[in-house]
């Protein structure tokens, strides 16, 4: 609902700016505002084609899992054990903690 909202607010200015220059009244045919409010206008519509675009792709990739650890705590600590940087009574209480 938060984004219709969003959406909304950002084509209201484009229509309008974009209309601008269809009232002809006042000198020059878009009331001497024409550069600036085609400006504007396409400034407004690159943004709301960006946002869409994001969205869109936010909304219809694949949502990405986090990868599944590869060793266990249990299977890290016998590791240590292996190359010697704990004692065999460590890896015994470490292991039991983690049972």
């Amino acid at each position: 609902m938060k984004k219709a909202y969003i959406l909304l607010l950002t084509l209201i200015p484009t229509f309008v700016l974009a209309g601008w220059g269809m009232m002809e009244r006042g000198y020059g045919h878009m009331n001497g505002y024409g550069g600036v409010g085609m400006f504007f206008g396409m400034a407004v519509l690159l943004a709301i084609f960006i946002y869409l675009t994001v969205w869109a792709i936010n909304q219809f990739s694949p949502t990405r899992k986090p990868n599944p650890p590869t060793d266990s705590a249990i299977e890290i600590v016998r590791t240590r054990f292996a190359k010697g940087e704990i004692t065999e009574t460590e890896m015994e209480q470490q292991v039991s903690k983690l049972k």
